[in-house]
């Protein structure tokens, strides 16, 4: 009985990760509102009441987008420290290396499911508190980041590293807001670059020491 029940879990988990991956590439090539449920059901090539019973509707699959996408962002960062060139480069580069790299995966679902994710996260309060969630991994990251270059001394203690990282979090929503409205033509690391580095400068100790001498 527990082997057949861990085999429908399994099954289940399969079939959810499948629905996701169709449906967020549809979305991606197609437009979030070009597609339908039906649509995705027959792409992934199961009824649409079984997606219905893994989903409540269409606007559920973002909520499992930023699951898929705190993977990545994770998995990256583990390649980051693990590479010889960041380790030497100290945390600040790390930093900045990272968050244009989340920026870059973020914006290849495109600029239109940029705009719905903002979207729905202004007109759904149970989906903004989700993506903005301090305990998301893409914020425990930010964190962890920070503090290392508070400790290491790269990074300015006048500001607790829970508002230096919260400061940064809204900068990207900034960022991804801005890039979506002006349908800007830069890719979206190249967009980042400037503010970012703006950002960067302000809670550098090196800079800040270069100002106070």
């Amino acid at each position: 009985m527990y082997i057949r029940s861990t085999k429908r879990k399994q099954q289940a988990l399969e079939t959810k990760s499948r629905v996701f991956d169709t449906a967020h590439r549809m979305f991606r090539d197609r437009g979030f509102y070009n597609v339908t449920v039906e649509e995705i059901a027959q792409e992934a090539g199961i009824s649409v009441g079984t997606i219905y019973h893994l989903f409540k509707n269409k606007y559920d699959l973002l909520f499992a987008w930023h699951f898929k996408l705190d993977e990545k962002y994770k998995e990256y960062y583990e390649e980051l420290k693990k590479d010889p060139k960041y380790q030497e480069a100290g945390t600040l580069e790390l930093l900045r290396e990272w968050f244009l790299a989340v920026h870059e995966i973020c914006a290849d679902f495109g600029m239109e499911y940029i705009s719905v994710i903002y979207a729905y996260m202004l007109s759904d309060k149970d989906f903004a508190r989700t993506m903005t969630d301090s305990e998301r991994t893409y914020f425990k990251i930010i964190l962890e980041l920070v503090e290392k270059g508070q400790s290491e001394g790269s990074i300015t203690k006048r500001m607790a590293a829970e508002q230096i990282a919260s400061d940064l979090t809204v900068l990207s929503r900034g960022l991804f807001s801005a890039w979506a409205i002006n349908n800007s033509k830069l890719s979206m690391r190249e967009f980042c670059k400037s503010p970012l580095d703006i950002f960067i400068r302000g809670v550098s100790t090196a800079y800040e020491n270069k100002k106070l001498n």
